[in-house]
């Protein structure tokens, strides 16, 4: 036979602060959805292709590429945790632009800044000729360091000059450059994971969709 019981139930703000605390940590992820991540991508993506960098796309079946650039990330937990990614590297046009347009892009961030700086010099002390192609090494892990950046120089045509391959020290500049720039991915994520699992953004959460809990911090219903 039912039996009809009465219990209080409270909002979130009406629990003692260490209740409240054990709430938000329970639902620390409440925010966290498959594509929590699609905006920093399209982002990325973009700041990219300023710097003349084109991300591959993964293959979502034999005719059709995701419109997502293919980065890879492996959490924010684990020493060594990173971001990166496989592609190419060619001059985006005029060279003597990249950093103002960078700038007009997203103007505070210094380290994007510093990015399209190195990125400039290498172009145009090489006169746009110097491209790249982006693999990963084959190791399970995510990180920029797995990245290998095979780097040539290239004729007013784009084919490759023979017996012309890109001097070993603007090679290493390159690599360098190039896995700071997944740095720079791989920040821009952990920066929005923390905003998206912060307090207030759990606690605007809960409120918002009228989460109700005991005494003890249990949902009430």
């Amino acid at each position: 036979m039912p039996v009809i019981l009465q219990t209080t139930a409270y909002a979130l703000n009406e629990l003692p602060k260490d209740v409240q605390s054990r709430v938000l940590d329970r639902y620390r992820s409440f925010q966290v959805h498959d594509e929590w991540y699609c905006s920093v991508y399209e982002w990325a993506d973009q700041a990219a292709l300023l710097l003349g960098i084109t991300i591959n796309r993964k293959r979502i079946n034999k005719f059709r590429l995701d419109t997502l650039p293919a980065i890879h990330f492996s959490g924010f937990s684990n020493q060594g945790d990173g971001a990166c990614f496989e592609g190419h590297f060619t001059s985006p046009g005029d060279s003597t632009q990249i950093v103002s347009r960078i700038a007009e892009f997203s103007p505070i961030d210094v380290d994007l800044l510093n990015i399209a700086k190195r990125i400039q010099h290498l172009l145009i002390h090489s006169d746009d000729r110097l491209t790249a192609t982006l693999t990963h090494n084959g190791s399970r892990y995510q990180y920029p360091g797995t990245v290998n950046v095979n780097a040539e120089l290239v004729d007013e045509n784009g084919d490759t000059i023979d017996a012309a391959c890109a001097p070993i020290g603007v090679e290493k500049e390159l690599t360098s450059v190039l896995h700071h720039f997944m740095d720079w991915i791989y920040r821009q994520l952990q920066d929005d994971y923390q905003h998206i699992t912060s307090d207030t953004q759990v606690i605007d959460a809960l409120t918002s969709n009228g989460f109700l809990f005991s005494e003890f911090g249990e949902p009430a219903a």
